[in-house]
């Protein structure tokens, strides 16, 4: 089980680097190969951005729980 996530993983992680060098090489018209040592930084650019992302929902999400925490509250303290 444990080894097949592994497996997984490493496959998710390749096909990530290939996918990132294809569209690299497509934007800038060089070769594969020649884009390919620049994938470990557009990866790591790209992870950033999406921690980013989940920050950002993550704040928002806790700012509209916290709204509605208060709306539902005061709900609860009319009703008392």
């Amino acid at each position: 089980m444990f080894r097949r996530l592994i497996l997984v993983l490493l496959g998710v992680a390749v096909g990530g680097a290939v996918y990132l060098a294809q569209k690299r090489a497509k934007e800038t018209g060089r070769g594969f190969l020649e884009v390919l040592p620049e994938v470990p930084g557009d990866a790591r650019r790209v992870m950033d951005q999406a921690v980013e992302r989940v920050k950002e929902a993550a704040a928002a999400g806790r700012e509209a729980a916290g709204e509605k925490q208060s709306e539902i509250q005061s709900l609860l303290n009319g009703k008392s």
